[in-house]
């Protein structure tokens, strides 16, 4: 599948998304894992997200997958984002360094203006940031743009100065890399 990665700015820090959520087959590869429990489908999105950082980013880089609140791993029974960084083979990977402290609606339901109100101050960071690393927040996708600007809050919080964002979609028609 070839794939053409599209960019955005969000909050003065560069999202790259691998693909555009119009396209059929990666749209199924994502609702299959996030709302089908198809675990498999991690590793298709591993292997992509891999691949893309590997070749675009400091290895010694921190990647950070959006995470989860509690109750909402509860219910789907895991974290798809986290699974997707697993899968990617990439050293540097981090689970803890974020944390959902705000329980909210499923962002996929909301329009955007409630979705920007509704993640609003939903990330905190549990220790602090490295002013001169890297960090790589990951997303399966991205719409708005509302949950990793509150990501890059948190992060910016901690300390962290260099940020960017890689989703493995975007619903948004933007410039092409």
């Amino acid at each position: 599948m070839e794939r053409m990665w599209r960019t955005r700015d969000v909050d003065g820090v560069t999202v790259y998304s691998l693909f555009s959520y119009k396209n059929l087959a990666v749209s199924k590869v994502i609702r299959a894992l996030k709302y089908e429990h198809v675990v498999a489908a991690a590793r298709l999105c591993g292997e992509w997200l891999g691949d893309f950082i590997g070749q675009n980013f400091d290895a010694h880089a921190i990647i950070i997958p959006v995470p989860a609140h509690k109750k909402r791993i509860a219910e789907r029974g895991f974290n798809q984002v986290e699974l997707i960084v697993a899968q990617s083979g990439l050293a540097g990977a981090t689970f803890d360094l974020l944390e959902r402290t705000a329980y909210t609606k499923t962002q996929a339901l909301l329009h955007e203006q409630e979705r920007i109100e509704n993640i609003k101050n939903s990330f905190c960071a549990r220790r602090r940031c490295d002013p001169s690393r890297l960090y790589i927040i990951v997303d399966d996708v991205v719409t708005t743009g509302s949950t990793i600007e509150d990501c890059i809050r948190a992060l910016r919080a901690a300390g962290a100065v260099h940020i960017v964002g890689v989703t493995i979609a975007t619903t948004r028609d933007l410039e092409m890399g």
